[in-house]
């Protein structure tokens, strides 16, 4: 179950990395700068990265006030867009959109299917 969850994580950390993220909203204030992913929840419950066994992982996505992200995963980097409406964060790539949130200081991103990949400010 645990290498399942870890091929999950990876893959989705993976899709994320590659993400544009398309851009306009509200008030753009509360997401502006570098988010680090820190941790992965999954059925409610949050949990570091280290429990997960993926401690090495490294991923940010720098988001600017003129509406645009760079996401780095590892050695990896890619540049987009954002779009925050109120606190409900739109992430698109390759023709497929995921929706995150902007919800106590924290940004969750993903489903309910495979988690949600949970990422802070630095």
């Amino acid at each position: 179950m645990k290498k399942r969850i870890i091929v999950v994580l990876t893959a989705v950390i993976l899709v994320m990395s590659m993400i544009a993220v398309t851009g306009c909203g509200k008030d753009k204030s509360g997401i502006v700068g570098t988010w680090q992913l820190t941790g992965w929840q999954m059925n409610g419950v949050e949990q570091s990265l280290e429990d997960y066994g993926m401690g090495d992982v490294e991923s940010t996505m720098t988001f600017t006030e003129d509406g645009k992200v760079t996401i780095n995963m590892s050695e990896n980097e890619a540049e987009g867009t954002w779009v925050l409406d109120d606190d409900v964060l739109e992430v698109t790539a390759s023709g497929c959109t995921q929706a995150g949130l902007l919800q106590d200081g924290k940004i969750y991103l993903g489903d309910k299917t495979s988690g949600y990949g949970i990422y802070e400010k630095k």
